[in-house]
């Protein structure tokens, strides 16, 4: 096999890593346009959600043109720390490409770093604080991190292949069932809180973010198939929460909604370090990074937090966008790795999810004026926090791709 083809299936490994493990379309098309360069081959490359094609012009023979078919990827720092490292040490010509490819095929081969059972396990943590931080009581935080761990243990031992087009739906319709039926059997329980709360790891808040900034970057398929995949999700889990509404107004009657209590600061302090440790596990990544993790999730919320008290709801989340963009590229500068291991866990307490979540709901709730005025107020949110991890780039510039 020639030099220049041993350059290319390199390339395309290296692209299928990075598409895997949680790069968007915009970076993962500006890595590889860097590593072809550094490699001296003229080469272009079109990555979407589902596919990455790529074309390779050599000089002594014919065009070589590559095409994978991809599934939607999952975010794995680990292993996407462990590709950008391999890439790395080929480009500095401290790894041969046969080693290197070697290696990249060992990363996307090798089990994850977090079994299962403690995903599982961060997934119910994570409802938990989100119900706390949703001004939930510890009522509500119980019955989200016990429903979370039977809807996680369940989906996994079902096969998967027969209901993942409903999957969301049957989630969100077991959960907003279980919530009403238990608040109208005489638990105290908030059920706004506990629904929002329990569903909050499966909305895809951060997919919307990511297609918004793949839009305003103009790659418009990628954006847009990305875009459409969120909305559908979301559409998904809006509908399971009504019907779960319904069933449960059918069989016990309206239910007249408490109002939240806030637990106060301690408990809310104690939900974030929680939530941060468990983005941390569901995310995979590895231990050396928790404690950046922990201290730019804590940065983050509560900055936006104070800001949205004195600027409103828009302007906090630049805010946001701000600090997640500059503080990350500040991480990749010092240590050396991927800002996305900094600013992914960063941004997934501030993306609008929840809010086009509750948009939709209310479609479904014949409120149509609200539910366009919310899922406005979601574009507007996500095109904020894009905007402000634009800006934290210009003031603190990036030094490495991902």
């Amino acid at each position: 096999m020639d030099n220049n083809t041993e350059k290319a299936k390199f390339i395309m490994i290296a692209a299928k890593a990075l598409h895997r493990y949680g790069a968007s379309s915009d970076r993962v098309e500006t890595a590889l346009g860097l590593i072809s360069k550094k490699m001296n081959i003229n080469a272009e490359f079109i990555s979407t959600p589902t596919s990455l094609i790529a074309n390779f012009e050599f000089e002594d023979q014919p065009e070589f043109t590559s095409m994978i078919r991809m599934t939607p990827g999952k975010i794995n720092l680990e292993k996407l720390c462990s590709a950008d490292e391999t890439v790395d040490l080929v480009l500095d010509g401290k790894m041969s490409l046969r080693d290197g490819k070697e290696t990249l095929e060992n990363i996307i081969k090798k089990p994850a770093l977090y079994k299962s059972l403690y995903v599982n396990l961060a997934m119910s943590a994570i409802a938990f604080s989100a119900a706390i931080f949703l001004n939930g009581s510890l009522t509500d935080a119980l019955f989200c991190g016990i429903a979370s761990l039977i809807i996680s243990l369940f989906t996994q031992s079902i096969k998967e292949e027969k209901i993942s087009t409903i999957v969301e739906a049957i989630i969100a319709f077991i959960i907003s069932f279980s919530a009403l039926s238990i608040h109208q059997l005489g638990i105290n329980i908030t059920p706004s809180v506990a629904i929002l709360a329990s569903l909050l790891y499966y909305l895809p808040g951060l997919m919307l973010t990511m297609a918004m900034h793949e839009l305003s970057t103009e790659h418009l398929i990628a954006g847009t198939s990305r875009m459409t995949g969120a909305s559908i999700i979301l559409l998904k889990l809006a509908f399971g929460t009504y019907l779960g509404t319904q069933f449960s107004i059918y069989l016990f009657g309206v239910y007249a909604p408490p109002t939240p209590e806030p637990l106060g600061i301690v408990y809310q302090v104690l939900s974030i370090f929680l939530v941060s440790i468990s983005f941390s596990i569901a995310f995979q990544a590895q231990k050396k990074n928790f404690v950046w993790i922990i201290l730019g999730c804590f940065i983050s919320f509560y900055s936006t937090r104070f800001s949205q008290s004195y600027l409103g709801l828009v302007p906090s989340a630049f805010i946001g966008g701000l600090i997640v963009g500059s503080g990350s590229n500040v991480f990749a500068i010092i240590f050396q790795r991927p800002a996305m291991v900094l600013s992914l866990p960063m941004i997934i307490l501030l993306v609008p999810g929840s809010v086009g979540y509750q948009g939709l709901s209310f479609l479904f709730q014949d409120n149509p004026i609200v539910a366009i005025s919310t899922i406005f107020q979601t574009i507007s949110i996500g095109m904020a926090l894009v905007a402000g991890s634009f800006f934290g780039n210009i003031i603190v510039p990036p030094k490495r791709t991902l």
